[in-house]
């Protein structure tokens, strides 16, 4: 986004209302400065009343996600899909960690709940349809030569009553499980997944290039 729309998204954060004039200040030429106004109008991030210049619901969002000084945790949807006594184990296909096996993840999108992300993915991805339980949390922290790579929030989610054709996966006994090439904190969100109560975990992994060398769980809790 152009530093002049930004700052002007900044500027009407602080101030329910502001009139051309003290949005401009003077500062720049008048008639660019208008462009990028008219510009922000035509995107609805502001809109012009009879007090002046608001910003919009989208104007809102975006304003609050530019005034971030350094990037955020990952909001993150896991879901274990079960059948019988089995769970479904996909494996990445890009990077990082191409070719580790783990559950279904994706990122949570700015206007979806946590529910409807999981269930989204689990017909996307999956191909599948079914009742879904939410579980528990992960708050996992990558770190490579004591310095945080990723910082993840994992939402994990049970789903079971499974229907529709299924897209892609291996399916992997539970009394069994040993996945190929797993992602190293799969077994832990397996027992998030699988236990009664609702649980909060605090990790973390650390890697080496494309390798992880070490999982280190500090607080694991759980409430019924």
């Amino acid at each position: 986004m152009n530093p002049i729309q930004k700052e002007i998204l900044n500027k009407l954060r602080y101030r329910s209302f502001l009139s051309y004039n003290q949005l401009w200040e003077k500062q720049g030429d008048s008639s660019k400065f208008a462009y990028h106004l008219r510009t922000l109008g035509k995107k609805k991030l502001i809109e012009k009343k009879s007090e002046g210049y608001h910003l919009t619901i989208e104007g809102i969002k975006l304003s609050d996600y530019h005034s971030l000084l350094s990037p955020q945790p990952l909001i993150v949807v896991i879901i274990v899909a079960k059948r019988n006594n089995q769970v479904l184990v996909t494996t990445r296909e890009k990077y990082p960690f191409k070719r580790y096996q783990e559950f279904c993840s994706s990122k949570v999108k700015l206007h979806e709940t946590l529910e409807e992300a999981a269930k989204e993915r689990l017909k996307e991805k999956l191909g599948l349809t079914g009742d879904i339980t939410y579980k528990g949390i992960e708050f996992l922290q990558t770190k490579e030569k004591n310095n945080l790579v990723m910082h993840h929030h994992l939402h994990i989610f049970l789903a079971e009553n499974l229907s529709g054709k299924q897209k892609k996966g291996e399916w992997i006994p539970i009394d069994k499980f040993k996945a190929e090439k797993p992602m190293p904190h799969l077994e832990q969100t397996l027992k998030i997944a699988l236990h009664n109560g609702f649980s909060i975990a605090v990790s973390d992994l650390i890697k080496e290039g494309e390798e992880f060398t070490e999982y280190k769980t500090h607080s694991f809790k759980t409430f019924n």
